[in-house]
């Protein structure tokens, strides 16, 4: 006769039960034959199947390929005959593969490629591919469109776990791999540096410097790099200053200041992480002191007053006009020059005069930004008027 055609089934499975698709003959009658089923791993030495004496077969769960045939004979002695084998071919275990295992990067960047280091085995060896991630490495959900042997993250912000699940396309079921931990460390907080200040034109400024140092990135040192800029928006790296400190020095352009920070890790991988950007300062510089120029000079009769005194063109510099500090002087001769008591606001009134007199203001600002002095004006004073005489008498 011959046997059910071969089968393929997976690994601890069981095939399905073996008969004749075509029964024995001759040598007497149907119901006169005798079968013993046998099995072979090797197609070459055959054992006797115990009590597997029917003309179906029912091989239970295997694990290997195994080939089966039949030692059919007759109640009548008519001799051997053995059928064809058939054979029971048995997929490997299914084995699942291993991807790359761990990753770490900084903050909001892109990690490797997570790729399969060795490959599943078993079943057919055809896999359909799901990666799935987790936040917590315990509650996954899966990636959609993920479904190839290897997977691309996505830009990450916090630590991420990945694996991929391997299916055999025989449906000789399912397995996973390892689990790949995406490590993400900390955005930088790159700390605080010292706060805004004022100065004169010219004048110096105060070591700035770090008040709250970083955290975050690789937590394990920082680089750092002054910058400085004139609109807060383009900025420059300051030669030479990578410490927490700088002195910028003396300045007549008001500037901003910031710091880069950098984390770099102390292992191997040497990775470094940033730059972040301390938020700037900046640096208000006064306009240089400007006395201003006051009102032109006046000619006036002996004895008289002369128009209120000001300024044409106010100081300017060093802070805002409310901020100007004035003290009026005189002279006679343009040499010695006294401070005028109580004269303090931005016009004079000189009073009555009886001789030429020469006028000025000290500038100077609530700032301490200096001494600056107007150019003077004159109010000329005419002599006091003589009365002439004329002949005396005349008969």
């Amino acid at each position: 006769g011959v046997l059910t055609s071969d089968q393929t089934i997976c690994y601890s499975t069981e095939p399905y039960e073996i008969g004749f698709s075509q029964t024995p003959s001759g040598g007497a009658g149907p119901d006169d034959y005798v079968y013993q089923w046998q099995s072979s791993l090797n197609d070459s030495l055959w054992d006797d199947v115990a009590f597997a004496t029917s003309d179906t077969f029912s091989p239970g769960v295997l694990t290997q390929t195994t080939h089966y045939r039949v030692r059919v004979s007759s109640l009548y002695d008519c001799g051997i005959e053995y059928t064809e084998p058939m054979t029971v071919t048995v997929y490997d275990d299914l084995v699942a593969g291993n991807i790359t295992s761990i990753d770490t990067i900084c903050y909001a960047t892109t990690p490797s490629i997570i790729s399969t280091q060795i490959s599943p085995t078993g079943g057919n060896t055809l896999f359909d591919y799901q990666w799935y991630s987790s936040e917590d490495g315990a509650n996954w959900l899966p990636i959609s469109g993920a479904t190839s042997s290897d997977y691309q993250p996505d830009t990450l912000s916090q630590t991420t776990f990945y694996k991929v699940e391997y299916a055999s396309q025989y449906g000789c079921g399912t397995v996973t791999s390892n689990v790949s931990e995406v490590y993400v460390h900390q955005d930088i907080d790159p700390g605080v540096i010292s706060e805004s200040q004022e100065i004169c034109y010219d004048s110096l400024v105060s070591t700035l410097m770090m008040t709250e140092f970083p955290t975050g990135g690789g937590d394990i040192s920082y680089t750092y790099q002054w910058q400085s800029s004139l609109d807060d928006s383009l900025w420059f790296n300051i030669d030479d200053e990578t410490s927490t400190t700088y002195e910028p020095g003396n300045l007549i352009t008001s500037t901003y200041y910031r710091l880069e920070v950098y984390s770099i890790e102390a292992d191997e991988s040497g990775l470094s992480c940033g730059p972040s950007y301390t938020e700037s300062v900046y640096i208000t510089v006064y306009d240089p002191l400007e006395a201003g120029v006051l009102t032109s000079d006046q000619t006036i009769c002996y004895s008289t007053e002369p128009e209120d005194i000001g300024f044409s063109q106010d100081p300017s510099g060093a802070a805002g006009s409310d901020d100007h500090v004035y003290q009026w002087q005189s002279s006679t001769d343009l040499i010695l020059w006294d401070d005028i008591s109580l004269a303090t606001s931005d016009t004079f009134s000189p009073g009555v005069l009886t001789q030429t007199t020469h006028y000025r203001v000290r500038v100077s600002s609530l700032y301490d930004c200096g001494i600056e002095y107007t150019e003077s004006m004159t109010v000329n004073v005419y002599d006091d008027m003589v009365a002439g005489n004329i002949t005396s008498i005349d008969t």
